[in-house]
């Protein structure tokens, strides 16, 4: 409803997936194995910070330019959800996906208001349960998908595993939850 602030519509959140980890060093099991590791991040203050609390070197970097900065080392991992590793080929130039699932990517389906309500009244409600439709086919497709696409990856050669102890990267990461609290705001943030 917030967007609406804005002259936006949201028709729906799709599945985005969770983001893990991948590299080159090693698997990571607990946030000790992230120290280290020159992890690819968006230009985002927030997951920049995140990956500095677990201790390791956040290199901010357009997403244009990562596949090859894995290639040459200029990089050691990123965070990405599984389906984009698969479907982007990075089984072909990293070696561990760990489950640390420390995000959650939603795909927005946004409308402009003013072209929505330029439609007539039952064209409106038809965009919004196409919308509606979308989502639900969406996520059920990427449901389906995930085991075909972690047989894909371990097909390809990567060593995929799950962390230890999920409260342990949690405690690590609480004081970026501090230190973003007053621009983000204590509602949204809960």
């Amino acid at each position: 409803a917030n967007l609406r602030d804005y002259g936006v519509v949201s028709l729906g959140a799709a599945e985005g997936g969770f983001r893990n980890m991948i590299n080159n060093t090693r698997p990571v099991r607990t946030p000790e194995d992230v120290e280290g590791v020159k992890y690819r991040t968006m230009q985002n203050p927030v997951f920049i910070e995140m990956f500095s609390s677990l201790g390791g070197s956040p290199v901010p970097m357009a997403w244009g330019e990562v596949f090859t900065a894995m290639q040459q080392g200029t990089v050691d991992g990123l965070e990405i959800p599984t389906s984009v590793v698969n479907s982007n080929n990075y089984a072909d130039v990293t070696k561990f996906l760990s489950f640390t699932r420390h995000t959650y990517s939603a795909i927005h389906l946004l409308m402009s208001e003013r072209s929505l309500e330029r439609l007539p009244e039952d064209v409106q409600q038809a965009v919004m349960d196409a919308g509606e439709a979308a989502i639900a086919a969406q996520r059920q497709a990427v449901a389906a998908a995930e085991a075909d696409v972690v047989a894909a990856l371990q097909e390809k050669g990567m060593e995929i595993n799950d962390i230890d102890d999920v409260a342990a990267f949690r405690a690590k990461v609480g004081p970026v939850y501090e230190r973003f609290e007053p621009t983000i705001g204590t509602e949204l943030l809960e």
